[in-house]
């Protein structure tokens, strides 16, 4: 006998299984993973139709000193209402392209960074949003967070910074890096003087991840033991 799995929950149960690989329970904005994914799906097709695309990453400036000083559940709070006016600024930026094939990616990609694609959008309308991002998240004080915020935001425009979209990430990061370079609360787009930076910010950024590491106690030691020739006895680890 047949059997018709197709229920409405076993469908429920298969959204909510969804969601909870893709979307960040935090900022309730699409992870990582998926903002990956969906960047390389919509850069293929942007390859075949011939159109410019933008990149932009967003980074919040001095998040690990606002975690330090008023704890992670006010760095999570401040996470998420960033997410929300990103994702409104974006929206509102082109609603008749938002809700086409065209749509843009609003993704949260780990740490203090969020992520935009725009498909099929020029220098021109990215540098405009970038800026329209900024200047919010500058005027806006959110309601029981003791602190106002700003970003720093690197843009990259596909194909002309990258044909690949590891090439883009890395000139976008890149730009980022610039921008944060200019003590922050502030949008750069990337330059050919910039590629000096993406060297050196991807040590800088295995420092950094060294660091952290350090820091969570997720670094365990393991030490090899150096024989004496002379008596075959431990001489040192």
């Amino acid at each position: 006998m047949e059997r018709n799995i197709n229920t409405p929950s076993s469908q429920q149960y298969n959204f909510e299984n969804f969601t909870a690989l893709s979307c960040d329970m935090i900022t309730k904005l699409v992870n990582r993973t998926c903002f990956m994914e969906l960047f390389k799906n919509l850069t293929s097709q942007a390859d075949t139709s011939n159109q410019t695309s933008v990149l932009l990453l967003i980074n919040v400036d001095e998040f690990r000193s606002i975690n330090d000083i008023y704890g992670h559940s006010v760095g999570d709070e401040l996470l998420h209402r960033l997410a929300v006016l990103i994702q409104d600024t974006v929206i509102n930026f082109d609603l008749i392209k938002y809700y086409t094939s065209s749509a843009c990616i609003v993704g949260y990609l780990g740490s203090d960074e969020f992520g935009v694609f725009l498909p099929e959008r020029d220098k021109e309308e990215g540098i405009r949003l970038a800026e329209e991002i900024r200047l919010k998240i500058e005027k806006t004080h959110f309601a029981g967070i003791p602190i106002s915020s700003t970003v720093s935001i690197g843009i990259g425009i596909y194909p002309e910074h990258g044909s690949s979209t590891s090439e883009l990430l890395t000139k976008t990061d890149a730009a980022l890096y610039r921008a944060k370079e200019k003590k922050g609360n502030c949008c750069h787009l990337y330059l050919s003087e910039d590629r000096v930076l993406e060297q050196m910010h991807s040590r800088l950024e295995w420092k950094d991840r060294i660091k952290n590491a350090l820091e969570e106690d997720r670094i365990s030691p393991w030490f090899q033991p150096i024989l004496s020739l002379k008596d075959n006895q431990i001489h040192h680890y």
